[in-house]
């Protein structure tokens, strides 16, 4: 499907002046994280807070440095002033008051390479975190202690990404082995193994749609087009789609779970409405691959990050298919001619 690029669809863009890696939303807050890392290149490794406005501008609110390591990874905790990073091994948690004054709360070190983290509800105020050692843990929060460990001792490459769905009392998990693994957190066992679709592709992320009882993937690999996947709650293939012929490099799902996006390599965004798999809105919203992205509260807009340090807000609203504007101007055409020949 061919989408028409508009100007106004593109809301707003900042540069942040070092490369980034985490993003994550809260009401009209904005955070996002990165960093030159441990290498002497003179750039900060930093978090930085904007508050975006009724016009989806934004506006910067606060800024602090993480030390030698950059965060990859930072998620709010959704009821709290509360911030936690990922750095490494270690997960640091911001308390912010209302004045963006923060100050280090709570550090927790897990002796692995952390590649996720999220603040979570299963039975009662948890936190969530994936490793490299391939373990999923849920730790108590506060108080950071573990109270399940979801380790794999068949997959040695990873956890890169794992969401609970409370009803079914189930962990989908995205390992680096291209497979999502369905726990269940009772019995602390596998139950399914879902393979990609696209034989030597890797997965980029997945989401449980409770509103559609089903799950939505992205798959990917390099020099090579982007799909995403619908499958039912137990694992069976629905539906796949190739979106792009970029290499994918960022997943979302909107938070009313009516739409995806996914960032490409070379700077793209494709929205997809997530019920009939139609792509709705492209915009190239950045000069470099887009590193991570996430949707507004209220779904109508999409906060990307780049490798080109920009961070950047776009529309969800549908965009106009040039097809239709070409049949337009057409029209128009036709019209005018068939004056002139009259006259």
């Amino acid at each position: 499907m061919s989408i028409k690029k508009e100007k106004e669809e593109f809301l707003s863009c900042l540069n942040a002046n070092l490369p980034l890696f985490g993003i994550t939303s809260k009401d009209n807050l904005v955070a996002i994280s990165g960093g030159g890392g441990a290498a002497k290149t003179g750039i900060k490794n930093q978090i930085i807070i904007f508050e975006v406005n009724s016009e989806s501008k934004f506006i910067k609110k606060v800024e602090f440095d993480t030390g030698l390591v950059a965060a990859t990874c930072i998620s709010f905790h959704p009821k709290q002033n509360l911030l936690a990073a990922v750095l490494s091994k270690e997960i640091h948690f911001y308390k912010i008051n209302n004045s963006f004054e923060f100050n280090l709360k709570d550090k927790l070190d897990t002796n692995s390479e952390i590649n996720y983290c999220n603040f979570e509800n299963y039975d009662g105020p948890n936190f969530l975190t994936c490793s490299e050692d391939s373990s999923i843990k849920l730790w108590q929060y506060p108080g950071l202690k573990v109270d399940k460990n979801f380790f794999n001792d068949e997959c040695k490459l990873g956890a890169l990404e794992a969401i609970i769905h409370n009803q079914s009392k189930r962990i989908f998990g995205v390992y680096r082995d291209s497979k999502i693994r369905i726990w269940s957190i009772t019995e602390n066992k596998i139950n399914k193994i879902i393979n990609v679709v696209n034989p030597n592709f890797k997965l980029r992320g997945c989401k449980f749609l409770n509103s559609m009882n089903c799950i939505i993937s992205c798959e990917w690999t390099v020099k090579q087009p982007s799909y995403i996947s619908k499958w039912d709650s137990e694992g069976k293939l629905i539906a796949n789609r190739k979106v792009c012929k970029e290499s994918c490099t960022g997943f979302a799902v909107s938070k009313d779970e009516k739409l995806c996006a996914i960032g490409s390599n070379t700077g793209n965004i494709y929205i997809i409405n997530l019920s009939n798999m139609k792509t709705i809105v492209e915009n190239k919203a950045h000069s470099w691959l887009i590193t991570n992205m996430c949707f507004s509260n209220d779904s109508k807009s999409l906060i990307s990050i780049s490798a080109d340090h920009s961070c950047s807000i776009i529309s969800t609203k549908p965009q106009q298919s040039k097809f239709l504007l070409y049949l337009l101007i057409i029209a128009f055409i036709i019209a005018i001619l068939s004056i002139f020949i009259k006259f």
